[in-house]
């Protein structure tokens, strides 16, 4: 038997595995906010061939599209693409801004971030799209945009919002993020407005290489002429909103793709919506002759009666449902004849405690349940009513210690009270 002794080691005197270095990997250029020239501007730069790319889908000259590193900055540029200065000559005190009422948060902190005036306008009941009505009442002198969503791929009736912007004299800026692939009348989502930002989320066709418990990546401003392009691609040069060279590639591969990904989610959602048809207390989305749609996801969400509902579609219909999310959990004990088999300590204690919460906190269900009518007149009639009513569920519902502005704001408080006045 032989007792080779392990060979010495290159540290200890003995010979290397390797004599020669690795080769030296490729390096990517620093696309730091101090070169953007060289990053951004170069020829061969992967964000300017994935501008060109994204605006030449839309039949646009390639400088025509920014992308952006951030969604906030991405809005930046919009409304500095659209005439809204906040680096120079900013809009006068009091300027105004319309938005939708619902699903509108980025272009509300857009807005308040330069310093101008939120007013949230009526939106469609079916699509939740901006109303012409809601408009119409919301423009004033003060009036200096217009924003609009088109909300889960559905685009905004813009036949009705566009010669009432037009007449007033203000942009349209759209929030088309989630309809990449739709169009109203032939147009594409993206070319509604004068103005448009793509967002770049897992769940949208372009992630950039985001997921869903990671941090968004990114977005792209599209616009309409050479003079809103310039001032675009100065307003991302002074607010260094830049995306990372990298994404730009993953999204650029993901927009050679979009055909099929848009198609595969298309046919889901018109699944989805023929099987939905004729269950009670579901409305499907709304098909228009002149709308068709870029679905990013169709799933059910309910929170209270909401919440039965939804469920009910899921059991119903498991393999027609992308997915469930429900904020209103009930269940019924594993033994109904022995409903405290099994139960620990600490939940017999909050059963105690929800033996007293239904003792004194669920008055409200039985007005709501038998007087509904009453209560409803009484409130309209009353603001002070109606925030007292809306209120005090907050105080009560919440860990607010009975301090009801420990948790919440005025302001959060009272646009919970307007949605409902």
């Amino acid at each position: 038997m032989t007792t080779d002794a392990p060979p010495t080691l290159a540290l200890e005197g003995g010979d290397p595995v390797r004599a020669t270095p690795f080769a030296t990997p490729p390096s990517a250029p620093d696309v730091g906010h101090d070169q953007p020239e060289k990053v951004v501007e170069g020829e061969a730069s992967p964000i300017r061939a994935f501008e060109a790319a994204f605006a030449a889908m839309f039949d646009l000259p390639p400088t025509y599209a920014t992308a952006a590193g951030s969604y906030r900055g991405a809005f930046d540029i919009a409304f500095m693409a659209a005439g809204i200065d906040r680096y120079g000559r900013r809009p006068a005190p009091g300027s105004e801004v319309i938005v939708p009422a619902l699903l509108a948060d980025p272009f509300v902190y857009a807005i308040r971030d330069i310093g101008l005036v939120v007013v949230p306008a009526e939106v469609e009941a079916d699509a939740v799209t901006l109303s012409a009505r809601g408009l119409a009442q919301a423009l004033s002198p003060r009036t200096i945009a217009v924003c609009v969503t088109d909300t889960f791929g559905h685009p905004a009736a813009m036949g009705d919002l566009r010669p009432l912007a037009k007449e007033a004299g203000v942009p349209i800026i759209e929030d088309a993020s989630s309809a990449l692939g739709a169009s109203w009348r032939g147009e594409p989502a993206g070319r509604l407005g004068d103005v448009a930002v793509f967002e770049f989320r897992p769940e949208h066709v372009l992630t950039a290489g985001s997921t869903p418990t990671g941090e968004r990546r990114g977005a792209i401003v599209l616009v309409g002429d050479d003079h809103a392009a310039e001032r675009a691609r100065y307003a991302r040069f002074i607010n260094g909103a830049t995306i990372d060279f990298h994404n730009a590639m993953i999204t650029h591969a993901e927009l050679d793709a979009r055909e099929a990904a848009i198609e595969a989610r298309r046919a889901l959602a018109w699944e989805l919506t023929f099987n939905i048809h004729g269950m009670r207390g579901v409305a499907p989305m709304p098909h228009g002759r002149w709308i068709r749609h870029g679905y990013d996801r169709y799933v059910a969400q309910g929170g209270d009666w909401g919440a039965g509902i939804s469920t009910r579609m899921a059991l119903t219909h498991p393999e027609r449902v992308a997915a469930l999310h429900i904020n209103l959990i009930s269940g019924r004990p594993a033994d109904p004849a022995n409903p405290l088999a099994g139960v620990t300590d600490e939940e017999r204690r909050q059963l105690e405690w929800k033996k007293t919460y239904d003792a004194h906190e669920t008055g409200y269900q039985l007005i709501q349940g038998t007087k509904p009518q009453s209560l409803a007149y009484g409130m309209l009639d009353s603001p002070a009513g109606l925030a007292a009513w809306i209120v005090e569920k907050f105080k009560t519902w919440s860990d607010c210690g009975d301090d009801v502005e420990a948790s919440f704001t005025k302001d959060q408080l009272l646009e919970n009270i307007m949605l409902y006045w």
